[in-house]
């Protein structure tokens, strides 16, 4: 389960950094999979920080679900921070999720699924980090082969 998490989170980095309008605005090296709050102020702005929030254990079905924040940072600007969500959400936002993988010399779909976005961005300024911030929350469905 933990590879199909991976797999899943590295997917949607892979969409993101793949876009030519959204590198335009965020740096691919500024797309980030997590990062500590205490370092966010010493980071270049603005950025995307992918929180993994966890979901609930499917044990009975190979159907799992993981929820997923989606937050952008600026110190330009909230309405920065909103534009730049919006072309991300629009990007990952019913986006299938696959991960075609060798076995035996044979390419399989190891990890299949889709993402949606299940809480609007909330956003706002803050202090102790010097930053405008915006986030909203997806939930992703996976399915695996295994």
């Amino acid at each position: 389960m933990a590879d199909q998490i991976g797999q899943a989170l590295q997917h949607i980095r892979t969409i993101l950094t793949g876009d030519a309008a959204l590198v335009a605005r965020v740096p691919v090296a500024n797309i980030y999979m997590s990062f500590p709050n205490t370092e966010i102020p010493k980071i270049p702005m603005p950025c995307i920080i992918l929180e993994n929030e966890g979901g609930p254990a499917g044990f009975a079905a190979p159907i799992q679900q993981l929820s997923l924040r989606i937050h952008v940072w600026s110190r330009k600007s909230q309405p920065e921070c909103y534009e730049i969500y919006e072309i991300a959400r629009k990007l990952v936002d019913m986006s299938r999720l696959h991960s075609d993988v060798e076995s035996n010399g044979t390419k399989v779909n190891r990890t299949s699924g889709y993402m949606r976005q299940v809480n609007r961005p909330s956003g706002g300024y803050a202090e102790e980090m010097q930053s405008y911030f915006c986030n909203g929350r997806f939930n992703i469905y996976t399915a695996t082969n295994e």
